[in-house]
């Protein structure tokens, strides 16, 4: 009897285990989270400031972080300390492709197929300064948050495609405007 009492007892703590297990609770070990976005359009608002720059559509910037390339939505640009134009999150995270403009620019135009212009203090001629591109995913709800409003390509974000806005009709960007909250992130199990 007493060796039936001790198999009672370790089948019951095994179906406690089991039971844990089910609710994500272990011992010393958790289950491993992803996070994934799901993106929508968000509202652009106008801010009137001549380096804000909106997506309409779909599409990402590419920036350089410290720790390689990574994909944005936010259009929030400044110029940093070289003229180089950058993300206005921490210390600036660079366009690419690469975008400088003289610190004396004036008259900024940013155009909706992405060429960006500007004049200088006592000239009324345009100068090119370069071309913002967009980024697009086949599956953009697969990119992986990092922060800041980045994102990496993750295993079904699909094949990225770069190209200048406005190619075949699909986004444009809207100078002169930021797009509000774009999408949701949501812990989901892998």
């Amino acid at each position: 009897m007493q060796g039936r009492s001790k198999l009672q007892s370790f089948f019951n703590v095994l179906i406690i285990i089991n039971a844990l297990a089910l609710c994500g609770l272990g011992l010393g070990t958790r289950r491993a989270v992803a996070m994934r976005s799901y993106f929508v359009q968000g509202t652009l608002r106008t801010t009137e400031r001549e380096l804000d720059v909106g997506i309409e559509g779909h599409g990402f910037f590419k920036v350089q972080t410290d720790t390689g390339e990574a994909y944005t939505r936010n259009g929030d640009f400044v110029l940093d300390k070289d003229g180089h134009l950058v993300v206005n999150v921490g210390d600036g995270y660079r366009v690419l492709p690469a975008i400088t403009l003289p610190l004396s620019a004036t008259g900024i135009n940013i155009a909706q197929y992405g060429v960006v212009y500007y004049t200088v203090s006592g000239s009324s001629t345009k100068q090119k300064a370069g071309q913002l591109q967009l980024t697009k995913f086949t599956n953009p709800d697969g990119l992986r948050p990092i922060g800041h409003g980045l994102f990496l390509p993750g295993h079904s974000s699909g094949p990225s495609i770069t190209g200048n806005p406005d190619q075949n009709g699909t986004s444009i960007i809207l100078q002169g405007f930021l797009e509000d909250k774009t999408g949701q992130t949501f812990p989901v199990q892998d």
